[in-house]
């Protein structure tokens, strides 16, 4: 078991943070546990996502979110490769937030 991290994580999106961020989509190229429990039950969890925003080109970025321990197990076994709905932050293209469940914007494709 890892520590009951009391505080905030350092680097920890809330996703409720960003929910008027821009629209993104990101595909999961990386799951982990970081095995800091943020709750009970509940652990900072890693993840490396290829971000596309409209009209602009595909990037990498990394994003740390509170995830249930189950949710992160079933996550590294089955989502490598998904495509989910993200939200950027508009003045900060690095602070990305995933919303598993939502549905995916639709947009351009940069030219």
């Amino acid at each position: 078991m890892g520590l009951f991290h009391k505080g905030t994580f350092p680097g920890l999106i809330e996703p409720e943070s960003l929910e008027d961020g821009l629209p993104g989509r990101g595909v999961l190229n990386w799951v982990e546990g970081t095995g800091t429990y943020i709750h009970s039950g509940t652990q900072a969890c890693k993840f490396k996502v290829e971000v596309t925003l409209d009209k602009t080109p595909a990037y990498n970025a990394e994003v740390i979110q509170e995830m249930a321990v189950s949710r992160i197990q079933q996550l590294q076994n089955t989502s490598i490769g998904t495509t989910v709905a993200v939200r950027v932050d508009p003045a900060d293209h690095t602070r990305v937030a995933i919303f598993f469940g939502t549905e995916l914007p639709t947009f351009e494709q940069p030219t």
